[in-house]
């Protein structure tokens, strides 16, 4: 894993930097297609030797971990194109839409999944289990678990969701394993119904995977609400600066890895338009370099020696 990193991270940048967390993101999606078409022909082959469905169930799963990984790197890649006058804040978003397009593919997946489960236990078959069949399933589960480890160490160098909940489908595809090995020792003791509801619990586990990707990439695809801390910080951040008499509608927007700043600073009404100006773009620094976003202030004026300031203020803050 350390060696993969060395290959790929550029020492002169942080490993969350554009250019780093692009390089990771396509790393972690080429690695996971590989793997993931090496385990499905693998499991695919024993389903098909063995008759198991709650295996063969589990080969589609990893196929469409081969889709999911392509998905990824392609995202990662498309999200390099450098900005243009239609997009004015590059492609990072186009993550979450490959993400939405993956959620959608593994919701069909799930469902048909589980149907083959239910079929198999309206029609049951025989189940052939021999002691080298259960020991190469039991290498795919390392092979998964390292799968697993290598994205979410990917995902927390890059600060990515779409690495973070591909750590997780990982893991998620460890216990659909697990079931199907469970079926396979099952059937060893002469109770091959299991091999019917594991292919059903595989089918829910892949349905559950799909459903919380499509919600994740609909919330950032719409604008998700920023986190309370980070309105804080930026909040007493613009409130340090000197000049400013508050600070309001503070808004972040997140393209990718590139996040916007937007907030409304008050300033005394009766300095120059120069100064006000001044302030703003103060305002601005401090904030990007306290976050390493981008920033936009507004100037309001504010004349607090007006007599209806005390309430009208106090109309507001109610």
């Amino acid at each position: 894993m350390g060696f993969l990193l060395r290959r790929v991270l550029d020492p002169a940048c942080a490993p969350d930097h554009h250019q780093n967390r692009t390089r990771l993101g396509m790393l972690a999606g080429w690695t996971g297609a590989v793997l993931s078409l090496l385990l499905a022909a693998t499991k695919g082959w024993l389903g098909l030797v063995s008759g198991s469905v709650s295996l063969i169930a589990d080969a589609t799963n990893n196929l469409t971990d081969v889709a999911s990984s392509l998905v990824i790197a392609l995202g990662f890649q498309w999200s390099r194109k450098p900005r243009d006058e239609k997009h004015p804040f590059g492609h990072g978003r186009i993550e979450a839409v490959a993400t939405l397009v993956l959620a959608i593919a593994l919701i069909l997946v799930g469902i048909e999944v589980a149907q083959s489960g239910i079929f198999r236990l309206i029609h049951p078959k025989p189940i052939e289990a021999p002691s080298w069949l259960l020991v190469t399933v039991g290498v795919t589960v390392l092979v998964k678990t390292w799968m697993a480890v290598f994205a979410r160490r990917l995902a927390t160098l890059t600060r990515s969701h779409t690495l973070a909940a591909d750590a997780w489908n990982h893991a998620f595809d460890i216990i659909c394993t697990l079931m199907a090995l469970a079926a396979l020792v099952s059937a060893r003791m002469e109770w091959g119904v299991l091999d019917g509801w594991m292919a059903i619990g595989v089918g829910g586990f892949i349905l559950f995977t799909g459903i919380a990707y499509a919600r994740e990439a609909i919330d950032v695809l719409l604008g998700e609400k920023p986190d309370p801390k980070t309105v804080r910080n930026i909040y007493t951040t613009v409130m340090g600066v000197e000049g400013v008499l508050g600070a309001h509608d503070i808004m972040v927007h997140q393209y990718g890895d590139v996040h916007m700043v937007s907030f409304h600073i008050e300033v005394d009404a009766k300095m120059s338009l120069v100064d006000a100006h001044n302030i703003s773009e103060i305002a601005e620094e401090a904030v990007e370099t306290q976050l390493g976003w981008r920033a936009v202030a507004h100037a309001d004026p504010v004349d607090r020696s007006h007599p209806l300031f005390d309430e009208l203020n106090l109309v507001l803050k109610k």
